[in-house]
């Protein structure tokens, strides 16, 4: 199953379809490098992504997108980059083909208590929109 997630206008499609399962934490993938770089352009622009380079040791580099809310918290000062280790990292097609690593907020699960919506569960009953004009005029219908 594929979650479509919004991007900014850092990659050309409005939309990308990420992998359901994380690929790893940023902070796990990123164990190896040495330095993340930033581009200026990239952290100035409303409206863009936030784009990250690991940097390893042999001058290899591997990008990571922050997710549209999470370039917006960045570009806001409301997160910074040492509370990205521990999101998830997943993947999805760019549109040249290449694997895009995209950082994800986590999704905010909201608990109800079953027993407690089974012992007050009631009858469908759907609201009827129509008056009893409305509805008698169906039903009189003449061909």
């Amino acid at each position: 199953m594929n979650t479509e997630i919004q991007l900014p206008t850092v990659v050309q499609s409005a939309t990308l379809k990420l992998s359901e399962n994380a690929i790893g934490t940023f902070g796990a993938l990123t164990e190896s490098a040495v330095d993340f770089g930033f581009s200026a352009t990239n952290l100035s622009k409303e409206g863009t992504a936030v784009i990250i380079n690991a940097i390893n040791a042999d001058g290899s580099k591997k990008k990571y997108i922050l997710s549209k809310e999470l370039s917006k918290l960045y570009k806001a000062g409301e997160i910074q980059l040492n509370h990205l280790f521990d999101l998830d990292v997943r993947t999805g097609p760019g549109d040249s083909g290449e694997t895009v690593n995209v950082i994800c907020k986590p999704a905010q699960e909201i608990k109800v208590s079953a027993s407690k919506v089974r012992n007050n569960a009631k009858p469908f009953a759907p609201k009827v929109t129509m008056t009893d004009e409305q509805i008698k005029a169906l039903v009189n219908v003449e061909y």
